[in-house]
């Protein structure tokens, strides 16, 4: 098993793939991440926000990290919540979790369970 680090987090996996969102070429991906700009416009740029796949034996979750995050008032949990219900489409089961919001460090992770890989053509040219 490989260990995957980020933000002080610890996820384990058979293989991960680190994908910057400017080298993210799914149209929907890049769709959600204008989202995520337009909404919370304090910070997320392309160089400190990313997606990982994270694959296990039977099935592949996903980060969306955005390293630079400093949104964390009641008013911007509704913005985040819209971006983890457009995140749920490439979940096989629409499951999404804000798996870390974490304003003093600047951090948020955002966890999409077992992703339907159908959805997910074409992350990257190195995915």
């Amino acid at each position: 098993m490989l260990e995957y680090t980020v933000c002080g987090k610890k996820y384990y996996c058979n293989r991960y793939v680190e994908i910057p969102i400017k080298n993210v070429e799914n149209k929907n991906i890049r769709r959600i991440f204008k989202l995520f700009q337009q909404l919370l416009p304090n910070h997320p740029t392309q160089e400190n926000t990313k997606i990982v796949l994270l694959e296990r034996e039977k099935q592949t979750d996903m980060l969306f990290i955005c390293t630079h995050f400093e949104h964390g008032s009641q008013n911007h949990l509704a913005k985040i919540q819209v971006i983890m219900d457009e995140l749920a489409y490439f979940s096989k089961y629409g499951a999404t979790y804000l798996e870390l919001l974490d304003t003093i460090g600047e951090c948020l992770i955002i966890i999409v369970y077992d992703i339907d890989k159908r959805t997910l053509k074409k992350v990257a040219k190195e995915a």
